[in-house]
């Protein structure tokens, strides 16, 4: 009878600790994991991640075609959800946002209160996309000149075929896998909330998407 119950009790015990580390697990995908031990990609995710937190996770909305950015009603629909997205958790810095320095570029401009070299190409009679054109070309726009595409056909009058926004993602979301996930949930959520033709990416939604 005492080995019976003393049995009983280990199989309890057991049984009491492999449910209290079941309770415990956290999904967790360590991206340094996958690759071999000679690789410089962990190396460099280490010091990135150490040196350079704001560039360690990158991510970005991407604008389609079809839309006509001169229109206040898009402008705020854009502003609104830049606005929403710098508002959550999931952002380590302010969004790059070439539309809001465009239009800030041009009431400086309007005002002399740029430079010269910053304002070539300015007209207060141009159309806003010829004005747009000229602004990636100065000095105070060429940081968005990569942001901005138009295709091959396009006229000085025509709106751009894609455009983008550019942020960084938090160090702190490299831990666990379930932030991960919420992440571009949260952000799929925002850009569809936007009622804009667009969506968000980034190279690191790829891995944490997996989930």
């Amino acid at each position: 009878l005492k080995a019976k119950l003393f049995v009983i009790f280990i199989f309890l015990v057991l049984t009491v600790l492999s449910v209290w580390q079941a309770t415990n697990v956290r999904l967790q995908f360590v991206i340094e994991d996958v690759f071999p031990d000679d690789s410089y990609i962990p190396e460099w995710i280490s010091m990135t991640g150490y040196y350079f937190p704001t560039q360690l996770f990158q991510g970005g909305v991407y604008l389609k075609s079809g839309l006509d950015y001169e229109l206040p009603a898009t402008q705020q629909k854009l502003a609104e959800m830049v606005s929403s997205i710098e508002s959550s958790r999931w952002l380590e810095s302010e969004v790059d946002s070439w539309l809001m320095r465009f239009l800030e570029w041009r009431v400086l401009c309007a005002d002399d209160i740029l430079s010269a070299a910053d304002c070539a190409g300015y007209s207060s009679s141009n159309s806003f996309y010829r004005n747009l054109r000229a602004f990636v070309e100065t000095p105070y726009g060429q940081d968005n000149k990569n942001d901005i595409v138009w295709g091959a056909n396009a006229g000085l009058d025509d709106p751009p075929s894609a455009t983008r926004l550019q942020f960084s993602h938090p160090a702190w979301l490299a831990g666990e896998a379930s932030d991960q996930e919420d992440c571009v949930a949260d952000m799929r959520d925002m850009v569809e909330a936007s009622g804009l033709d667009a969506f968000p990416f980034g190279q690191d939604y790829v891995f944490w998407e997996v989930w």
